[in-house]
């Protein structure tokens, strides 16, 4: 299966919407609806490549010391887009099944890529990590430019594939950013986490860069796990320009 790590580039666009559900929404019909929607409608020209991927609560329960707050969406829809598509195209799940859920819906640029190209096998989970940030854009271009060092210490753990940051377009988003990083499994994801947080500890992570005694730290993260349960690739399109890719050695 393909990956979407293997599909992004530098210039790709991203949408992104989560769904909160109510109570007593059962998944099955959720993922019923989707699978329907995509597989029947026709596509934009340029769709890349989109993806469904569902919280998987057992696998969050071995991470649950590194969440800061839980991830709130129990499903979330990513599509690679071409920078000329427009979103509003892209077939729409029925009223009847998204009024029964809490969405966030956005747009995004991928602003930092580690990828291991040479990997093999498909990852079993999928982090999302989505990001709130308070203050003013200062305190958000600081916590992306400090984001790279993270990326790169988790690029060289056992069964790490890719990690992409991805930066909001608009402005009224309350997602200032997500990290989409593909596991090997949860456990392997998991086993990083001690020496994550002794390299970089969770309050200096919320800081961002925030004068110290400034009262709430400005960067509040959702973590959740998730497994793709349906995905679906346009048709190929010409090569645009090329992301460069963090390969490890050794």
């Amino acid at each position: 299966m393909i990956r979407a790590s293997q599909l992004a580039h530098a210039n790709t666009l991203i949408r992104f919407i989560g769904y909160q559900p109510r109570p007593g929404v059962p998944a099955e019909q959720f993922i019923a609806a989707w699978q329907n929607v995509v597989a029947s409608s026709p596509q934009p020209q340029g769709l890349i490549y989109r993806e469904l991927c569902q919280q998987m609560p057992e696998w969050n329960a071995q991470v649950h010391d590194e969440a800061q707050n839980p991830n709130p969406y129990d499903f979330i829809d990513y599509t690679l887009l071409s920078p000329d598509v427009d979103p509003t195209t892209l077939p729409a799940l029925p009223a009847e099944i998204t009024k029964q859920y809490a969405t966030v819906e956005g747009l995004f640029t991928i602003v930092h890529p580690f990828v291991k190209p040479e990997l093999t096998g498909n990852p079993e989970a999928l982090l999302y990590n989505c990001f709130e940030i308070d203050g003013p854009p200062a305190v958000e271009q600081g916590f992306v430019l400090g984001w790279p060092a993270r990326g790169d210490y988790q690029s060289q753990q056992e069964g790490f594939y890719s990690a992409f940051l991805h930066r909001r377009i608009q402005s009224d988003i309350r997602i200032a950013a997500f990290n989409r990083a593909e596991w090997q499994s949860a456990t392997k994801y998991a086993d990083t986490l001690a020496g994550f947080e002794q390299n970089f500890p969770r309050q200096a992570r919320a800081a961002a860069g925030a004068p110290s005694g400034s009262g709430r730290p400005p960067v509040h993260s959702y973590l959740g796990l998730y497994r793709i349960v349906s995905a679906f690739q346009g048709p190929p399109a010409p090569p645009p320009a090329m992301m460069k890719a963090v390969v490890m050695h050794g």
